[in-house]
């Protein structure tokens, strides 16, 4: 942090402090506006993953479609010619023909809905959030923020395994719907672990926020704040809320001090 020399007490002053904290006198440097370029930037949402539920999905109504196509003309045909009457053998085999045809419609439309389905689903996993997308004609956007992330997993049966795919299953703190499911991701155990590491990352930076006499909250010249009990030295302003694992007790960054803390209000970055 760069510093000057007091013209009146010659001790080092910072450069964003409005007075000399040892003698009192104004500060020039304090007077100086700071630029906007100066303050705090949010972190810039960036997208890390991108997918939808996997075409594979369909391998087994392609499979009862062929099979349908196959087995019943064959059924038709052999029932056909165990009969002595021709009459009787013909309209057997027209018969299964028009069933085939039936069944085949039914299932060629039953198809084209569920790869629309999963063209129109869309997972995109950024570093603040997780979003899913869905609609054939109208879209619905569910999203849940990274911090507010308790616990991942996923899951693979026997064919998911074989197919390479499966199920990553997000539990949250939302109240409005605290359990979120990607289904059907190629490499599901990546995109869980994608996700849990920046959920984690996320939920560890917090910022602080201090009020002064009369409650209002008090901002130095850089336009950051700290919490209630804390007080800046040369260093950031960003705490991270992390933990010593031997002693159980917070670690403060560098810069901060902790005195009496009082009414502290947490607010996620």
């Amino acid at each position: 942090m760069p510093v000057i020399a007091c013209p009146d007490c010659g001790r080092d002053v910072s450069t964003l402090a409005p007075v000399c904290p040892h003698c009192g006198r104004p500060s020039p440097a304090g007077t100086t506006p700071i630029a906007a370029s100066a303050a705090p930037q949010a972190a810039r949402e960036e997208t890390l993953w991108r997918g939808t539920p996997s075409p594979i999905l369909l391998v087994g109504k392609i499979a009862a479609l062929v099979l349908v196509i196959v087995v019943i003309p064959l059924a038709a045909k052999f029932f056909a010619s165990t009969m002595i009457d021709p009459l009787s053998a013909s309209n057997i085999w027209l018969a299964g023909l028009l069933i085939t045809a039936v069944i085949v419609a039914v299932q060629l439309v039953a198809l084209v809905v569920a790869w629309l389905k999963l063209r129109s689903t869309m997972y995109v996993v950024t570093n603040q959030r997780v979003m899913i997308e869905q609609g054939i004609l109208s879209k619905t956007v569910n999203e849940i923020d990274l911090r507010y992330v308790d616990d991942s997993q996923f899951f693979q049966g026997l064919t998911d395994r074989i197919l390479g795919i499966g199920n990553v299953t997000l539990i949250s703190t939302d109240k409005n719907t605290p359990t979120y499911m990607l289904r059907s991701v190629r490499d599901p155990r990546g995109v869980r672990e994608m996700i849990r590491s920046h959920a984690y990352h996320v939920s560890q930076r917090q910022i602080f926020t201090r009020a002064t006499e009369g409650g209002r909250a008090s901002s130095p010249p850089d336009g950051s704040t700290i919490a209630p009990g804390f007080s800046r030295g040369a260093g950031v302003w960003t705490f991270l809320n992390s933990t010593d694992p031997r002693s159980g007790s917070q670690i403060l960054a560098p810069g901060f001090s902790r005195g009496e803390c009082d009414g502290m209000r947490i607010e996620p970055v």
